[in-house]
């Protein structure tokens, strides 16, 4: 009877790449860990991603499908930007409100065709009122508001049937601690820190 010898691996320990791990550990934590990569990271990932699948269609050509892909990542980075700047610190529910308020007025034409139009209008959104040297900081906070953005505009292709809303025929917000000239109109809901209005 013949006894099988298993063969275990040989581990080598070099301590050479050990120490270069935790030297390079410590130097990420120093520079505020691998967020400040990861900021680079996600939004050409992203960006490849939009641009892959829109490679990969048959109806039309190589390059206005780019086009689109490219239209496709404008909107979804215009997009995330409103929803960090208006409501980085809010539920997930609240950002979604956010970004159907943007979409909502897209549709009705409130401040342009297009998602970056409406939230650039003069004083409608706070990416209009923020410093131009502001820097998003909060990684987990910037990723969030890319996917709910992603999201939400995929939701909004849907037909309005389909469609999941959060604030119905809301095209306004604002801070519970404020009240517009318009905030009399209906309130349509309130989520965190925001009270959303059904003003047109």
């Amino acid at each position: 009877m013949r006894r099988l010898r298993l063969k275990w691996p040989r581990v080598r320990i070099r301590p050479k790449t050990v120490w270069r791990r935790v030297v390079f550990r410590w130097h990420a934590r120093e520079r505020g860990g691998l967020g400040f990569l990861a900021m680079g990271v996600i939004p050409v990932v992203a960006l490849g991603s939009i641009v892959a699948f829109a490679r990969s269609g048959k109806s039309m050509d190589e390059t206005a499908r780019v086009d689109v892909a490219r239209a496709r990542a404008r909107e979804i980075r215009c997009l995330a930007e409103n929803i960090y700047y208006e409501a980085r610190g809010e539920s997930l529910n609240g950002q979604y409100a956010v970004a159907e308020v943007a979409l909502r007025r897209r549709d009705r034409g409130m401040g342009g065709d297009k998602v970056c139009d409406v939230v650039s209008a003069p004083h409608q959104f706070a990416i209009t009122t923020t410093p131009k040297d502001f820097e998003i900081t909060d990684l987990v906070s910037w990723s969030k508001a890319w996917k709910v953005a992603g999201d939400s505009l995929n939701n909004w292709s849907l037909p309005k049937s389909e469609r999941l809303v959060y604030v119905p025929q809301a095209d306004h917000f604002a801070t519970a601690a404020v009240s517009p000239n318009w905030s009399a109109s209906r309130i349509v809901r309130k989520i965190g820190d925001h009270a959303f209005y059904a003003v047109n």
